[in-house]
């Protein structure tokens, strides 16, 4: 009899991320952005093994992020207010095999902005708001 050899397997418990920020791009919190990198020998959590280690490969340019060693634990610890979206890609060496990457994504939902109201006393006034939210010119 031949058999073959368990499959390794691979998966980050978060890879797809969404934080609040305010409208100018300012994060609020980072608090949904742990998890694990996990693995698996055939059924075996391999996790947090003596035989594995995490790494941070790369990022996108303004994301910062950490990930134990050990365990596989990965946050993401910091996030530009001029970033929309970005990954992180992590990687996870076993026992000899090649390395196996996984990719975090992470987007901004930004905060809307605050309405205005404006009272009018007569009818022949007239506001024009510019771009910026100023009163650019009134008529009346």
């Amino acid at each position: 009899n031949v058999y073959g050899l368990d499959a390794i397997t691979a998966f980050l418990t978060n890879d797809n991320v969404t934080v609040n920020a305010d409208p100018n791009g300012n994060v609020t919190s980072l608090t949904n952005t742990q998890g694990t990198f996990k693995i698996f020998d055939g059924t075996t959590d391999q996790t947090g093994s003596q035989f594995v280690n995490y790494v941070i490969d790369s990022s996108t340019t303004g994301i910062n992020a950490t990930i134990n060693p050990t365990t596989g634990v990965y946050e993401i610890t910091s996030i530009v207010s001029t970033l929309e979206q970005g990954n992180v890609v992590f990687k996870v060496y076993y026992q000899g095999y090649p390395a196996i990457e996984k990719i975090l994504t992470i987007s901004k939902a930004k905060s809307g902005y605050t309405a205005r109201s404006v009272t009018l006393s007569a009818d022949t006034q007239a506001f024009k708001y510019d771009s910026n939210g100023t009163i650019a010119e009134t008529a009346g």
